[in-house]
């Protein structure tokens, strides 16, 4: 299973640990933790995550449903929650995301084990092809988040890897220009002509990638 990668989102390093030691049991070997938001979204872009396991209250502004509703505009990974709430209100804003399982403190071993080897065939975790190819001329590794023209590496920003994370993974179809500013400019602020600079700073440089706007609709990649 070494082309697994699981990131775990908790702020108890006891329970942490051992969800890792279960993991590990089973063969994963690539296993990253972290407690806060800015680090999970660090990890995710760096590590070519493919399998979330989530609890809900972590350290920070951020939740771990607000972690998965942003990181699943950008990627299509699956999430399994553990969490000890169950309350109407969390099950509310849980059933909202794209979420494979949903696992109460305390649990057994064995019912993380279920979850994960679904998650593996589910979604072919271990032979998913990450590479989503553009034209011709591009392609974009999903896991790694590098653009490729003519197999070369393009040097981006990284507000242009998020756009063109997003913008890839729906390829031939508008993306709102809502969710395309909360995704580049992650809780901030953003005028018109900010995001109207940008997309056409990104046209310039990838003169070869059909970048389309539709005025009160959207931004699109298409090919």
């Amino acid at each position: 299973m070494e082309k697994i990668n699981i990131l775990i989102i908790e702020d108890d390093k006891i329970i942490a640990l051992h969800i890792s030691k279960i993991l590990k049991r089973i063969g994963i070997k690539n296993i990253h933790k972290t407690s806060n938001a800015n680090d999970a979204f660090d990890l995710i872009k760096t590590n070519g995550i493919n399998l979330v396991l989530s609890d809900i209250k972590i350290e920070g502004a951020l939740d771990g449903i607000n972690i998965v509703e942003s990181l699943q505009n950008l990627y299509d990974i699956p999430v399994i929650f553990i969490s000890a709430y169950k309350d109407a209100e969390t099950l509310r804003r849980v059933s909202q995301t794209n979420f494979l399982g949903y696992l109460l403190k305390p649990f057994r071993k064995e019912e993380l084990e279920v979850l994960i080897n679904l998650a593996i065939n589910k979604y072919n975790l271990s032979t998913t092809n990450n590479i989503i190819v553009i034209n011709d001329y591009y392609s974009f590794d999903k896991n790694k988040n590098i653009l490729f023209f003519n197999e070369q590496k393009v040097p981006l920003s990284q507000k242009e890897i998020l756009a063109l994370t997003l913008l890839s993974n729906n390829l031939n179809s508008y993306v709102s220009y809502e969710l395309f500013e909360s995704t580049v400019w992650f809780n901030s602020n953003v005028n018109d002509n900010t995001r109207r600079i940008f997309i056409h700073r990104l046209k310039n440089k990838l003169q070869k990638l059909e970048i389309k706007i539709e005025k009160n609709v959207g931004v699109g990649i298409f090919n």
